[in-house]
């Protein structure tokens, strides 16, 4: 017979801590926070945002939880072969960061949309 596995007060201690320091973010950031005035401030901070949280967001926007249940299963079906993709990855940040980002930030822009936009008008826009 299969032990059934349930969470222990450790896991819904953690869980409850994890929800009420993100409360006590929103809330503090709520009362405290300079207010937007332009959709330029609310999505861009006006390109003023400290370098370690964006970094930590992009780092958390990109490990989403598909890939925590993707990688595993991946790793189990085709071996350390897997850790190929995590190389070609690196490779592919570190390109993006000294060839592309230094000419989108030389034209002022914020994806590769308004790039493509820009370089060559709207003929690239699907419609």
């Amino acid at each position: 017979m299969a032990a059934i596995v349930s969470l222990g007060i450790l896991d819904y201690i953690m869980i409850s801590v994890m929800l009420l320091i993100s409360i006590a973010t929103g809330i503090v950031f709520r009362f405290t926070g300079n207010r937007q005035k332009t959709t330029h401030e609310y999505l861009m901070a006006e390109k003023s945002s400290p370098m370690l949280p964006v970094i930590m967001s992009i780092s958390v926007s990109f490990a989403s939880g598909i890939l925590m249940v993707g990688v595993p299963a991946e790793v189990y079906r085709y071996g350390s072969q897997y850790t190929m993709i995590g190389f070609s990855v690196a490779i592919g940040m570190l390109i993006s960061t000294y060839i592309f980002l230094p000419v989108y930030f030389q034209c002022n822009v914020t994806s590769i949309y308004e790039f493509l936009e820009m370089r060559f008008g709207n003929g690239h826009k699907v419609q």
